[in-house]
């Protein structure tokens, strides 16, 4: 800020002291210098600003990163009293985003294994899924809140009757648990996962959020090109005032020139005279 005072002065000084002289003769000096300069430095002035402006100004960026994890197990077996299959699902859902999350709800399905022995068809209870139920909830009621780190229990439990006594009709997919080896056909599972799932599939799962946001500004390189395009509308506008008939004339006639010099990290507005 101070440079800026300091060159403005200047300005101020060295024209103030070359209008001074208005008893000198200019008709021998007639050199044209272009009055479009002054249109160009204003232009570049003006647009430099604005652009200077758009690119530090600060804006709100949205950083929310909702996100789940969720790991669980399942199994299904006959029972052939009821005459109906049984899955069985438990596990636990994750909150692994940076912002807390309302009314969760993860929708399944179970994959069942086609009469006529072709690849896995699903069992779909509803046309998008069932609802699973969470710890403290009732089945079929969204979970209302889980926290950003907070992990929440869930299971469910699944019948069905697709089979006559003595004649199976679309099972589940994958092998039935082993009454004597609860361990056998238990199959761990996790979402998101590469590998797809044997039993349970996880169709979708909703919630909603409130979002967070963090200042920052718009964008640097806009706003360091607003800077240039400012520097050089002034220095086109400082060019045309010094360039003026009277000012350019008393300088050179007294062998002095006012010039912008660039070192590196700054401007410098810079006056010489030869000796």
């Amino acid at each position: 800020m101070k440079k800026i005072v300091c060159i403005v002065l200047a300005v101020f000084i060295y024209a103030h002291t070359a209008f001074g002289y208005g008893s000198v003769q200019y008709d021998d000096f007639n050199e044209y210098k272009s009055k479009y300069r002054i249109l160009y430095g204003a232009l570049l002035l003006i647009g430099g600003t604005l652009l200077a402006y758009d690119g530090f100004r600060t804006i709100q960026v949205d950083i929310s990163r909702p996100s789940v994890n969720m790991n669980f197990s399942s199994f299904w077996y006959k029972n052939l009293g009821a005459n109906k299959y049984v899955i069985n699902m438990s596990g636990a859902i994750v909150n692994t985003g940076n912002v807390d999350l309302q009314n969760v709800n993860v929708w399944i399905r179970y994959k069942t294994v086609a009469q006529d022995g072709s690849p896995s068809s699903y069992y779909v209870p509803s046309d998008q899924g069932k609802m699973i139920k969470y710890d403290g909830n009732p089945t079929g009621s969204p979970l209302a809140n889980l926290s950003a780190g907070e992990t929440k229990g869930l299971s469910d439990v699944t019948e069905y009757d697709t089979f006559a006594p003595g004649q199976s009709k679309n099972p589940p997919a994958g092998s039935e648990a082993n009454s004597s080896n609860p361990d056998e056909n238990v199959y761990h599972e996790q979402y998101p996962s590469a590998t797809p799932t044997t039993l349970v599939d996880v169709v979708k799962i909703d919630y909603e959020y409130k979002k967070r946001y963090k200042d920052e500004m718009n964008n640097a390189y806009e706003g360091i090109l607003g800077l240039l395009l400012v520097a050089g509308g002034t220095y086109l506008l400082i060019d045309y005032v010094i360039s003026m008939k009277k000012f350019d004339y008393y300088m050179k006639k007294n062998n002095m020139s006012l010039y912008v010099e660039n070192t590196f990290d700054e401007f410098k507005l810079m006056l010489s005279k030869r000796l």
